[in-house]
């Protein structure tokens, strides 16, 4: 059998249906305000069968099993009672628990079925037969600018914000980590796409210079330096983000992914999980087709000028 990796990369129909959710139920704050207060009480409700996650700190004699988001190797049975060693690449692999339930973010109570300090997520399987995708409790992480903090529990594992978009809710630990930028151009050092860096173990792609916040696309290569293309959504005969949009994801965070010049930073949805850079400077007095974002002809008008703290934000209005 061929080598076997995951990727961290949401389906086009997983990252569409997350974005046309938070769509729906669009809440827009700048990242100075502060967020809604957490209810911890909420229930966890598996909606369905519940996974029965066995109490991995009574041990019996034997070898204590590995946790979620540990390092394990494939062939060998580490991890604990109903978990799997998932393939990283060759000779590397990370303790998952499987068949987990995801989180809705439109609704309020608390769907992911994964133990505390992991979140259920949605990723490529990468093998010898191409692309299959299932759902694994990888371990929940928040991305900083001076460390992997993946780094601790896992060498091969990196803490990206994107990482949001296969989990709906959370950060986790399962971005493959690079430590040179071979590892992000596929071994190929003719291609110019991608750097590493090696502080947090993370591809950044060079991008088109050209691009600004807020442009059309339909990649990521088609963005500015470091930034993350949304793609057109589509539910049912509704579009979303018609053409793409440009942005940075994770603003919230600063660092590598602060927001560049001509936009600011604005968390979405009503538990403002989600922070991106939206395009700043319109003018909302002026008309649609003159107010500074970009308007497209199907459906018509997408993107207006919306007015959020004093500032001009070029971004599709809430249903």
């Amino acid at each position: 059998m061929g080598p076997v990796h995951i990727l961290l990369r949401p389906t086009q129909t997983s990252l569409s249906s997350f974005l046309a959710a938070a769509l729906v139920s669009v809440s827009l704050f700048s990242c100075s305000d502060s967020p809604p207060s957490d209810d911890s009480t909420l229930p966890r409700d598996a909606s369905g069968e519940a996974i029965i996650v066995p109490d991995l700190d009574e041990s019996d004699g034997s070898p204590v099993p590995l946790h979620i988001g540990d390092p394990c190797t494939p062939e060998a049975h580490q991890c604990g009672i109903g978990q799997v060693c998932l393939r990283l690449k060759e000779g590397s692999g990370v303790c998952t628990l499987p068949n987990c339930t995801m989180e809705l973010i439109e609704t309020s109570q608390r769907e992911d079925s994964c133990p505390e300090g992991s979140a259920c997520t949605e990723v490529s399987i990468v093998g010898p037969l191409g692309y299959e995708y299932g759902r694994f409790c990888l371990r929940v992480c928040e991305p900083v600018t001076d460390h992997n903090p993946c780094a601790e529990h896992h060498p091969d594992l990196a803490c990206s914000p994107a990482s949001i978009f296969a989990t709906g809710h959370t950060e986790v630990c399962g971005e493959l980590a690079c430590n040179s930028d071979l590892e992000c151009n596929l071994g190929n050092p003719m291609d110019p796409n991608a750097s590493c860096d090696t502080t947090l173990n993370l591809c950044f792609l060079r991008g088109t210079p050209e691009a600004d916040i807020g442009s059309p696309c339909k990649a990521s290569t088609e963005c500015g330096e470091g930034q993350y293309c949304l793609p057109e959504a589509r539910q049912g005969d509704v579009v979303y983000l018609p053409g793409g949009y440009c942005t940075k994801v994770g603003c919230r965070y600063g660092g590598p992914w602060a927001c560049p010049e001509g936009s600011a930073c604005y968390s979405l949805g009503a538990a403002q999980a989600l922070s991106l850079c939206m395009a700043t400077g319109c003018d909302p007095k002026a008309p649609e087709e003159s107010d500074g974002c970009r308007d497209e002809s199907s459906p018509a008008d997408a993107y207006e000028c919306l007015v959020i703290d004093a500032e001009g934000v070029c971004w599709q209005p809430p249903e």
